[in-house]
C-alpha cells in the first residue's frame, strides 16, 4: 500500500469514526423548543379527530372488504403521518411529547367506540347487531395497529425516550372493548330468544311422543 493510499484509508477510518459522535448535535439544540411543536400537533391531532368522527357514518358498505370503520383507518392513517413529520425534526423529547399525544387521541377515539355500543340489557336489532360487529373489527384493527406503532416509535426514537412510549394502556383499552362488545351480543341474543325460550321450559315435553308441525313453527315465530 502507497504513501497515498495509507493516508486516504486513515482520512476514511477517521471520518467514520467521527460521523456518529456529531450525529444529531444540530437538531437536538432545538430540543428545547419542542414543547411549541408537541402544542402544536396536539391541536391539530384533536381538530383531525373531530373532523373524522362528525365524517363518520359507522357503516359499512357490505361488498367492503374490510369490515372495519373509515374512521379508524382514517385516523391511524393521520397518525402515521404525524410521527413520519415530527420524527424528521425531533427523536428526542419532541417525538415522546407526540406519542403521549397520539395515545391520548387513540384513547379518545376509544371512547367514541364505546358511546356506540348499545345498552347490555337491548334486545338488539339486526342494525345494531352489525354495529357491534363493526366495533368488534375496528378495535381489533386499532388494538394491533397501536401496538406497532409503539414498536415503530421505540425503534426510531433517541434511546434514552424508549421507555417513555407507551401504548399499553390503549391497547388493554381496545381490547376491553372488544370482550364488553362480544358480552353485548351474547346478551342481546339471549334477549331476542328469552320469550322462546320461556315458552320452551313450560312445554309438556313429557307428554308428547313427537313434536308436531304446530311446535316447530312456534319457535321459527
Amino acid at each position: 500500500m502507497t504513501i497515498i493510499q495509507k493516508a486516504i484509508s486513515a482520512s476514511q477510518d477517521q471520518q467514520s469514526f467521527q460521523v456518529p459522535r456529531f450525529q444529531g448535535m444540530i437538531s437536538c439544540c432545538y430540543d428545547v423548543c419542542m414543547d411549541i411543536l408537541v402544542a402544536s400537533e396536539d391541536r391539530k391531532l384533536a381538530e383531525r379527530l373531530s373532523q373524522i368522527l362528525h365524517e363518520e357514518t359507522w357503516s359499512v358498505d357490505e361488498e367492503e372488504r374490510t369490515k372495519i370503520l373509515q374512521s379508524s383507518k382514517d385516523l391511524v392513517y393521520y397518525f402515521k403521518t404525524c410521527v413520519q413529520f415530527c420524527s424528521s425534526l425531533s427523536k428526542n423529547q419532541g417525538l415522546s411529547g407526540v406519542s403521549q399525544s397520539l395515545a391520548k387521541y387513540f384513547s379518545q377515539y376509544a371512547n367514541a367506540l364505546i358511546e356506540k355500543l348499545p345498552s347490555a340489557d337491548a334486545k338488539l336489532n339486526e342494525s345494531q347487531e352489525k354495529m357491534i360487529c363493526l366495533i368488534i373489527n375496528t378495535s381489533d384493527y386499532c388494538s394491533k395497529t397501536s401496538i406497532s406503532m409503539g414498536d415503530s416509535i421505540r425503534n426510531t426514537i433517541n434511546s434514552r425516550f424508549a421507555d417513555k412510549i407507551n401504548f399499553k394502556e390503549v391497547h388493554a383499552k381496545f381490547e376491553e372493548i372488544i370482550a364488553n362488545s362480544a358480552k353485548s351480543l351474547s346478551k342481546g341474543l339471549e334477549n331476542k330468544l328469552e320469550t322462546a325460550l320461556t315458552q320452551m321450559t313450560k312445554m309438556p315435553w313429557g307428554s308428547w311422543e313427537s313434536v308436531g308441525v304446530i311446535e316447530i313453527e312456534l319457535f321459527r315465530g
